[in-house]
């Protein structure tokens, strides 16, 4: 410990009275050892630590703990490499069916390495180097046969990260259209599914309902197809799936063409006529089958019909499939004599819940 001179600023042992070196009285000057002790437990951060409850000591240590680590990120962020500049010129390529050539154009940083990979093209890591402008290109050689794929384009320079891209290259979709299939009725055993493809275009046929699978079919010269699938007559909806695949193209989507069997309804009975008070002779000796209007009745001699077979009237109907031709249509050839309805006008026929026959169109 020493006492300090206020004239000469000598340090003087703490028992002197006056200073060695220029004799002034030391009586009144403080010990500086205890003097900055106390100033020491009173001041600056020891001070501010000490006066802190244990509560704000907590705070305290939290906010220097954070503080701590925000700027060890700054400092981290200044002193880490950045990463190397790079652009490709299109992430999204589509080519046509027979191009087999293709070269990426890209920027990155003057003479930084670039690498390629593309595993559907057995591209593993093909290097090139930017140019001193920084521009570089390389050139794929893309089979027929690959109609998509993914390109990874990655560039680095020195004391830098590197950085990448994907483009993805993609061949046209193979068109294809498929018509939609009418409504068949109870008797019908197959259907026709047709519509239009390249004609090059390999055609693949799938139905769970008509059991089948990967049926094969290939258009004609014009890129229309056709084809008839059997339709078990228990089958009354099922679905068929279609899809096509051309070389150099993507497979088509999926298209769906549907079938539903009309489930035909009971052969309506004729509404029962009031028996005449007084009945004319006339009327239990001449069955003419019709209202005196001429339309819409039935005839007495069929329970069923709109007119006697004798009357071979005009109109026809099935009472299997519910649809009425021309007499002379050769749908009524092919009927069973039990099966025939006889009707007097298209109205009757309609009026009992027929359909016209989409062939003579009565």
């Amino acid at each position: 410990m020493s006492k300090i001179c206020p004239n000469c600023g000598r340090k003087n042992k703490d028992v002197a009275k006056f200073c060695e070196s220029c004799g002034t009285k030391l009586d009144s000057v403080i010990n500086t050892s205890n003097a900055n002790e106390k100033a020491k437990s009173t001041s600056g951060l020891k001070g501010f630590w000490n006066k802190q409850s244990s509560r704000g000591k907590g705070i305290t240590s939290v906010a220097a703990c954070c503080l701590g680590v925000f700027l060890l990120v700054i400092i981290a962020g200044l002193l880490s490499p950045g990463l190397t500049a790079l652009s490709v010129e299109s992430n999204n390529i589509s080519i046509d069916n027979v191009t087999t050539n293709l070269t990426i154009n890209g920027t990155s940083e003057p003479n930084a390495t670039i690498n390629i990979t593309a595993a559907d093209l057995n591209i593993n890591n093909a290097t090139v180097k930017a140019g001193p402008d920084g521009k570089f290109n390389y050139t794929l050689k893309i089979p027929v046969n690959v109609t998509d794929t993914k390109v990874t384009v990655s560039a680095q320079n020195k004391d830098k990260f590197y950085r990448s891209e994907e483009i993805t290259i993609q061949r046209p979709i193979t068109p294809l259209t498929i018509n939609q299939i009418p409504e068949i009725d109870n008797n019908t055993k197959n259907v026709t599914i047709e519509g239009d493809t390249d004609p090059q275009a390999v055609i693949t046929v799938n139905s769970n309902e008509l059991n089948v699978t990967n049926l094969v079919i290939h258009p004609d010269s014009k890129g229309h197809y056709k084809q008839v699938i059997q339709v078990p007559l228990n089958t009354t909806r099922a679905s068929i799936s279609v899809t096509a695949k051309s070389v150099g193209k993507r497979a088509s989507n999926v298209l769906t063409a549907n079938v539903t069997r009309i489930t035909p309804q009971p052969a309506p009975q004729p509404p029962a006529q009031p028996a005449p008070a007084q009945p004319a002779p006339a009327t239990t000796t001449q069955n003419t089958g019709s209202s005196p209007s001429g339309e819409g009745s039935y005839s007495p001699s069929s329970p069923e019909s709109g007119l006697s077979s004798s009357d071979s009237g005009t109109y026809i109907g099935n009472a299997r499939s519910h649809i009425f031709h021309y007499a002379s249509c050769y749908h009524v050839d092919a009927m069973k004599d039990s099966n025939k309805v006889y009707f007097s006008s298209a109205t009757a026929a309609e009026n009992a819940g027929y359909r016209p026959c989409k062939d003579c169109n009565p």
